[in-house]
């Protein structure tokens, strides 16, 4: 997320300078923050679960290991709220930027 807002420096100081409030970049921010960790937190369960799968196959009658509903709720919000307080400091910093600096900085 650091490398996300200061690649767009520009593009964030052109959102406010046009009107958009702090909070409102701010929000965008950790919205894409929280996607980001849910996209991660899904292909890991995915693979896990797959991984899962296959070693309880493979180890004959009884499964080692169980995935219930209630693990795969909490491991998927896990991510996203990593993700999410992950994110904080950057949309905080994206959303404290000064329109008339961003414009200006070159990358």
């Amino acid at each position: 997320m650091i490398m996300a807002v200061s690649e767009r420096v520009r593009e964030i100081g052109l959102k406010k300078a046009v009107g958009a409030h702090t909070g409102d970049v701010l929000r965008e921010y950790l919205m894409e923050a929280g996607l980001i960790g849910l996209i991660g937190g899904v292909i890991g369960y995915v693979l896990g679960f797959g991984l899962t799968e296959l070693i309880n196959a493979s180890s004959g009658a009884s499964p080692l290991f169980l995935i219930t509903p209630k693990l795969t709720i909490l491991v998927i919000d896990f991510a996203v709220v990593l993700a999410s307080l992950a994110g904080v400091l950057p949309a905080l910093r994206a959303a404290r930027l000064d329109p008339v600096t961003a414009l200006r900085t070159t990358n």
